[in-house]
Parts: structure tokens; C-alpha cells; sequence
């Protein structure tokens, strides 16, 4: 009996109600220190005191590098009426520098979206990296270069050697699972077993291969024995490679189990891609571009290096040169690092983006009353590495302003709300734009704004998703009843979905000349969409 009164004392809510977005409780986010192994995770809270269920829709967010290190869990993203709220927005940072950002949670509300800003330090769990942090382009190369020669143990060419055929690359020796002696040749896949020392191996056809070409260094130490560039070989593969830069090749004058030569350059197969390009990139950083050799192979190095990541094995043969040489590859560490370094061989200068993101290019407030200031909330972030303004400002229709603003200036990472206020004083229909400039895009930004303004003594229907079907009580008990606003049409087929589009009660047949009363007893506590033909309306029931 007490829920059937709730129900019927809720009756005049939908006639009060007014859209409205709920409160940001968490204005800002800041996650501190993060590595990229352990995520961190904090909440959003929102607190909404409208009358109306929303949901958040679509949560739109931006990174650096291409990356997208906060994450939200919508999970049910209903906001109910005189709820608090809760969305778990996740870091996980995939390079370990400062990160400053903006979440736009996109709402099915007629008054639009909301905006945090998000925070963290991203930090690599290898320690070896601590002075790259917060470091890009040339910064970034000349602490990596002093962090590689820092405890370098610069190896003999025949102890290197020695140390690549029997230990590093053996596939007995470094985890791969061989019962005997075993290489493979990086080049063709040609395999030798039973061989008992690098002289042995090397009477069985086998060779050591230098990535970046000897010659072009005078074979000089350490440049020679250092184990990151060097891979076994058969000899005949080696000869052929001889000294020609890494490129695609599209007419082979010799080929080899995916490796293939033509017109001077040379492709190696698919699974050594990678590795060579991680051992040229290492090497320049480490050494230097000899007789600028790597430069023109840069662009196609960097794509197979992105495209071939390094595997289980890489990673092992990697620890391995470290307990030898004392140092590691930082890009089979971290593929990541060659996002921040633009060019390898030459001064890397990074590009000046400028680049927005703005919530929405269509604001409809859908029913507002006449006499009162309605505000629709556009979020916008500075998705760019370059400060962005936005200003000029223009609305085409005098009863739309957006107080004290002007100008926004907005720094990478960051962005603003603009309050885009409608008051107009009688009942009409409105159709506007608001224009104004960003330095990101080169053209005036245009956004399209409508409206439904109703007298005020006019039943407000904007929880009704702006169609003339209408349910009361909203939220309901065991019943509520259907009304057809405004011309009636003839019959519609009722249904009654849960949140998921589950039907949950037979369709009904619905003269909307009339009052359908839709019994809700035993139906659990919930969101529930009502369709009658086309239209659809949220309903809850308590």
C-alpha cells in the first residue's frame, strides 16, 4: 500500500522536471607516481540532483604519442535522480613522462557534457631508465647514449663472438627449447646443430653478421663486438647482404627463405625485421650515423620496428648481452621510446601539433520554459602539444550568450566549459549557430544549436526524450500510465524493454486516443524503456 502512494505522490514530478547535469563532486584527478606495469585507479563521483535518469554515452579522451593512458569503466553509465555516482577512470602510462589530460563524458542529456582534467606520472619499472624521465628528441638521445656507455664492458671480437654462437643465440643454451647445439641463420632460416665451439660453427657455413656494416666504422672497437648488432649468419647470406642498406625490395635478384636482395638494397625476412631495425636504432643512438648510413633507411626502419615488436626471445637475448656488456636496448625495453625521438640520425625537433577536441557540433536543449535561463554545457581540451585560443565568439541569435567569456586560452592537456545560455522570453522555436575561431583548425568552428521554448505554463516534457508519449508516475511502483500528447493517432503496439532490450512483458495493443495503464508488478527495481511504435521513453521503476 505504501509503494502504490509513493507512486501516486511522485505524479506531478515529470511536469517540474528539468534536465540538468549532475555535479562533478571530483573536479580533477591526480594519480601521481604510475609505472607501466601497475596501473592505478581512482574515482569519479558525481553527484545529480535533477529528476531525470541520464546516462553517460561516450567518454571521449586523448594522449600523448597516440597513446590513450586514462581509461574510464563506464560499466552502467545510468546517473539516477538523487544519486551519487561513481565512474573508476584507470592509468596505465605507457611512457614515463608527465601526463596532463581530459576526460569528456558525452551524456544523453538535452544540457551536454561534462569535462575533468586527469593527471599522473608515468614511470618505467626499470630503474635503468630513470634519467629519460619527462625527456624527448634530442634530450631524450643524449641521455639514453650516456646511459648506454655507463657501465659498459667493451668485449674482444672473439669473446663476443664466442659468446653470441655458443650462449646468446644457441638455441640449447637460451631458453628456445634445443636438445643440441643450435643456431639458425637470422637471414634464411638455415639451421646447424652439433657444433661444439664458434670454430666448429663456422666450419658448418656460418658466419657473424654485422647490422650496421663494419666497413663504415674501420671495424673499430667497440662498434665491432658489440653484441646488439651482431647476429649469426650463414656465409653465403652474409656475402650477399655485404654492406647494402635495409629497404623494401620489389624485384629480387636473389631471395632466401623471406630475405631478398635487388636493385642495391636489402630486405630481410619478416622475423629478423624487427631486430634489425631495433639494432640500427640502437646503434646510432649509441655510437653515431657512420658516413650517415642509417639516415635514408630511418623511415622504413622505424615502421618495421613498430610493425615486428620484440618477442619472448628478443627480451631473453637482451638480459643475456646485459650480463655481458653491462647494457641494454632501450627499444627492445621500450618500443615506445622512438615515439619521442623524431629523427634518430639528424636533430630530432619535435612537430607542433595544435589540435582541439570539442564534446559536441550540435547542441539541442530540446523543451526549455520561457523566461528561464537554460545553460547546455560544450566541453572542449586541448588535444595538441601547442597552447590553443579560441576566441570571436559570434551567436546568431540574441537570446543565446555565454557570460564573461571571450577568449580561452587553453595549455596542452588541458581544457573549458563553455556555458552556452538560452533565455528567451515567449514560446518559439530556435535554430542558431555558434562560431567562433581556434588557432588548431584553420577555420571558424561552427556549432549548430536548436530549441523548443514552451510558455510558462506549458508541461515540461524533456525527460520524455521530447516525444508526445508520456508516462506517469516517473519513476513508477506497480503501475504507471501511458499518454499520447498531442494529436492521437490511432493504435500503437506497446512493449516494455529492460536496460539490456530484453523484453519483459507481452506487447499490448494501445488505442492512443485513450489512457493505457501499464501494470509493473513484480518487475525488479530498475531502468525500463516503454516503446509505442516509433517512440521510446525511459522509465524507472522503484
Amino acid at each position: 500500500m505504501s509503494r502504490l502512494l509513493f507512486s501516486c505522490a511522485l505524479l506531478l514530478l515529470p511536469l517540474l522536471a528539468r534536465p540538468q547535469l549532475p555535479a562533478l563532486i571530483t573536479p580533477e584527478l591526480e594519480f601521481g607516481v604510475v609505472n607501466e606495469l601497475t596501473p592505478d585507479s581512482l574515482t569519479i563521483k558525481l553527484f545529480h540532483a535533477g529528476t531525470d535518469t541520464i546516462r553517460v554515452k561516450e567518454v571521449l579522451r586523448f594522449g600523448p604519442y597516440g597513446t590513450l593512458p586514462f581509461t574510464v569503466a563506464l560499466g552502467d553509465s545510468l546517473v539516477l535522480p538523487g544519486d551519487t555516482t561513481r565512474f573508476w577512470v584507470i592509468f596505465s602510462p605507457q611512457h614515463n613522462i608527465r601526463h596532463e589530460s581530459e576526460l569528456i563524458l558525452r551524456t544523453d542529456s538535452h544540457r551536454g557534457s561534462l569535462r575533468i582534467h586527469v593527471g599522473g606520472q608515468g614511470r618505467y619499472s626499470k630503474t635503468y631508465y630513470s634519467t629519460t624521465e619527462n625527456l624527448s628528441e634530442e634530450a631524450l638521445k643524449t641521455a639514453l647514449k650516456q646511459r648506454l656507455a655507463q657501465g659498459y664492458i667493451s668485449l674482444s671480437y672473439n669473446f663476443a663472438r664466442d659468446e653470441m654462437f655458443m650462449e646468446v643465440d644457441n638455441e640449447k643454451i637460451n631458453g628456445q627449447g634445443a636438445t643440441v647445439n643450435k643456431l639458425t641463420c637470422v637471414y634464411t632460416g638455415q639451421i646447424i646443430t652439433g657444433f661444439s665451439d664458434r670454430t666448429t660453427a663456422q666450419n658448418l657455413g656460418f658466419n657473424t653478421e654485422h647490422t650496421f656494416p663494419q666497413s663504415l666504422f674501420n671495424q673499430d672497437l667497440p662498434m665491432r663486438s658489440d653484441l646488439f648488432h651482431l647476429f649469426p649468419v650463414t656465409e653465403s647470406s652474409n656475402s650477399v647482404r655485404s654492406n647494402y642498406p635495409f629497404a623494401v625490395v620489389n624485384n629480387p635478384s636473389w631471395q632466401v627463405g623471406g630475405s631478398e636482395l635487388g636493385n642495391g638494397t636489402f630486405e630481410p625476412r619478416d622475423v629478423h625485421k624487427g631486430n634489425a631495425a631495433r639494432a640500427m636504432m640502437y646503434f646510432v643512438i649509441r655510437y653515431q650515423d657512420y658516413g650517415g648510413f642509417f639516415a635514408p633507411q630511418e623511415a622504413i626502419l622505424r615502421q618495421w620496428h613498430k610493425t615486428f615488436l620484440p618477442t619472448t626471445v628478443d627480451k631473453a637475448r637482451n638480459e643475456a648481452i646485459l650480463l655481458r656488456q653491462g647494457n641494454r636496448n632501450p627499444f627492445i625495453d621500450y618500443p615506445q621510446f622512438v615515439d619521442r625521438i623524431h629523427s634518430i640520425a639528424t636533430s630530432s625537433v619535435a612537430p607542433q601539433i595544435s589540435a582541439h577536441l570539442i564534446s559536441e557540433y550540435s547542441a539541442d536543449y530540446g523543451v526549455v520554459r520561457a523566461g528561464e535561463a537554460t545553460v547546455y554545457q560544450i566541453a572542449i581540451a586541448n588535444k595538441g602539444t601547442t597552447p590553443l585560443t579560441l576566441n570571436q565568439f559570434t551567436l546568431s541569435d540574441p537570446r543565446l550568450s555565454l557570460p564573461g567569456i571571450t577568449s580561452i586560452t587553453l595549455d596542452p592537456g588541458y581544457g573549458a566549459t563553455l556555458p552556452l545560455t538560452l533565455l528567451a522570453p515567449a514560446a518559439d522555436t530556435i535554430a542558431a549557430t555558434l562560431q567562433f575561431e581556434s588557432t588548431a583548425a584553420g577555420a571558424i568552428q561552427q556549432i549548430q544549436i536548436s530549441a523548443r521554448v514552451r510558455g510558462t505554463d506549458a508541461v515540461e516534457d524533456n525527460q520524455l526524450n521530447d516525444n508526445i508519449l508520456q508516462i506517469y508516475p516517473n519513476p513508477a511502483g506497480a503501475f504507471a500510465e501511458l499518454r499520447w500528447r498531442g494529436t492521437p493517432t490511432g493504435f500503437r503496439q506497446v512493449e516494455l524493454f529492460d536496460i539490456s532490450g530484453k523484453r519483459v512483458q507481452e506487447p499490448l495493443r494501445w488505442n492512443t486516443q485513450e489512457t493505457l495503464r501499464l501494470s509493473l508488478e513484480g518487475l525488479p527495481a530498475g531502468v525500463y524503456i516503454v516503446k509505442a511504435g516509433a517512440q521510446k521513453v525511459r522509465l524507472m521503476v522503484e
